[in-house]
Parts: C-alpha cells; structure tokens; sequence
C-alpha cells in the first residue's frame, strides 16, 4: 500500500436546491483544502476560496440556509477557473504535484466524482490527473473501525470527538475530515487510494 508524506482533505459546497432535479447541475461555491503531513501528523496549511456560480448566480434560500454561505459570498469571489488556478498555484508552493507525493481525501465519492467532475466540463477545464484517484474516507473509516455507513458526525464520536464548528460550511467539514485523519494515522490506519 502506497505511504503518501501529505494528505490533501477537501470538502466542496455547490449550490443546490431543496428538491434538486435529477439534471440538476452542481455549481462548486466553496472550495476548501487542509494539508496534513503524514511525517508528524500535523496540519500544515490551508486553501479557502469562495467561487462565484455562472448557471446559478443566485443562491437558493435552501443553498444559503445550508451551508452558511451568503449571496454577498459568492458575489465577490472569483470564477471557478481562477480559483481552480490558485489551488493548483498553492499545490505547487508545497511540491504536491509532484509523483506520490500528496493523495487526497474526501468524505466520500461525490466531491471529485460528482461535483469537481460536473464543475470542470461547466468550466471547460481538462480533469486534473491529480484529481482522478482519492481516499474515500467514509469507506476506508468504516473499515479499519468497522462502522456501516459512517456519517461525519458518527466518525467523529466514534472516536471521542466533537464537531468544531457549522455543518456543511465547507472550510469547517474539512477541518473536522482532517481531525478524523489524523485520529486514524494516529490508531494506525493506512489510508489506501479508492
């Protein structure tokens, strides 16, 4: 099983509905990322944007009432490509493109196979090869702790914590991931690639 020195935790918020369509498409609103480094179980730094929404530039009621993120957010930040180009900047400041160097994790298949995939063809951007493989935290969580489906909030009082912060603020959910993270490298856990 592959050891990475760093672990990327991301968590995207898009914009929704309450009874989204099935063709409903996601627009990420919120692209936040915690680095961790494996050598000393530590956070080492954070990405946070905000992302302006082109095919939905108004915020549902349900989308605002959810997440925490105001209109006022979304209107003032950049577009997707900008800040697809300053995470991608920021990657390269701490080395992470280079091979096995970093992996990534999320709570979950959606964050890259839904919603970064979706937002990607709406903002005719190439996919990423560093986006194309990732830990699924939920399952590998509920393997090595043999918990069933595992929710954020499970994980954590599984192992004695509590959430720090607002649910599905997106820099918060990362936050919270990334204390389960390094919970599980402390237990032992290695975090295999989905």
């Amino acid at each position: 099983m592959q050891h990475y020195p760093y672990l990327v935790v991301l968590d995207f918020e898009a914009t929704c509905e309450e009874k989204n369509s099935s063709d409903y498409l996601h627009e990420i609103i919120e692209f936040p990322a915690v680095l961790l480094d494996t050598s000393c179980n530590k956070q080492v730094d954070i990405f946070h944007s905000y992302c302006k929404p082109s095919l939905n530039p108004k915020l549902s009621e349900f989308c605002t009432k959810l997440t925490g993120i105001q209109q006022s957010d979304v209107d003032t930040a950049p577009n997707f490509n900008i800040v697809f180009n300053n995470f991608e900047r920021w990657m390269k400041k701490h080395d992470l493109l280079a091979p096995r160097k970093c992996a990534f994790v999320t709570d979950g298949p959606w964050d890259f196979s839904r919603f970064f995939n979706i937002q990607c063809c709406l903002s005719e951007l190439k996919y990423p090869k560093w986006a194309k493989k990732w830990i699924n935290l939920k399952k590998v969580y509920g393997n090595f702790y043999k918990l069933k489906k595992p929710r954020m909030m499970d994980m954590l009082s599984n192992i004695g914590l509590q959430f720090e912060g607002r649910p599905h603020c997106g820099m918060d959910d990362a936050s919270n991931l990334s204390r389960i993270v390094l919970r599980m490298l402390e237990d032992g856990c290695r975090l295999p690639i989905q």
